[in-house]
């Protein structure tokens, strides 16, 4: 009788999130009808641009916890189930960036991908644009995701919790969900140096609109690059003087 509750328990629970994940893109998509229905919306940006924005900053939430969830790090570094990878041929870095993902969030990634392929054929593309959109997007999604294990790596120590991540990373797909420029200078220079999200949704979404060009394409390729250095440098910091979940 036990087993029977628990089977139905996690197949009510698998269909709601199913049903959740389907859901939240047209969340997306009504928030940025609303928008445009009631007032002029983002000035420079139509409907179908902002929409685009939206769904990339909604696959990107889904798919950063798929490729490393901080809680599942957290996780290990507490209870010690880290240090087995510490014993392992290959190195610390490769087995935090390959063991803790969320599997669960897939259909996310597939929903908000749908939007995003929605949004992209309502616009005027080339495909110079969706091959530069493409790989900024992906460069992104590794700095979000290094940036991620970086933020639990230096705070591990005084909070021991994936929710001080957590509420990081769901403030920057915040200020995310909307193009960089609306919060000036000084707030892009700081989503884009500081906080790098802006190299995952902001600049692929300019890109793929005709916002931007190869200038902005380069200096994307060129910052990316030099952050997710910058990045590993602090994980590999960090992995070296880890001991165990006791030291």
């Amino acid at each position: 009788m036990f087993n029977w509750k628990s089977f139905l328990y996690y197949r009510t629970q698998f269909f709601f999130y199913l049903v959740y994940a389907a859901v939240s893109p047209l969340a997306s998509l009504l928030f940025v009808y609303v928008v445009y229905s009631v007032s002029a919306g983002v000035p420079g940006w139509s409907f179908y641009q902002l929409l685009f924005l939206s769904g990339v900053v909604g696959m990107l939430s889904s798919l950063v916890p798929y490729i490393c969830n901080p809680s599942g790090l957290v996780y290990a570094l507490r209870y010690g189930t880290f240090e087995v990878f510490l014993t392992r041929p290959y190195s610390a870095f490769t087995a935090l960036m390959a063991n803790y993902g969320d599997t669960t969030n897939i259909a996310g990634i597939i929903d908000e991908f749908l939007l995003v392929v929605y949004a992209a054929l309502h616009l005027q593309v080339t495909f110079i644009g969706v091959a530069m959109t493409a790989i900024v997007f992906i460069l992104g999604t590794i700095i979000v995701t290094m940036l991620m294990q970086a933020i639990v790596m230096l705070t591990y120590r005084a909070f021991r919790t994936a929710s001080v991540t957590m509420n990081f990373f769901n403030t920057f797909m915040q200020f995310g969900s909307y193009p960089l420029s609306i919060y000036g200078f000084t707030a892009t220079i700081i989503f884009t140096i500081l906080i790098p999200v802006g190299f995952a949704t902001y600049y692929p979404a300019e890109l793929l609109t005709g916002k931007a060009g190869t200038e902005i394409f380069i200096f994307s390729l060129i910052g990316s690059l030099i952050i997710m250095g910058v990045l590993y440098s602090i994980i590999a910091k960090r992995l070296k003087s880890y001991v165990s979940a006791m030291g």
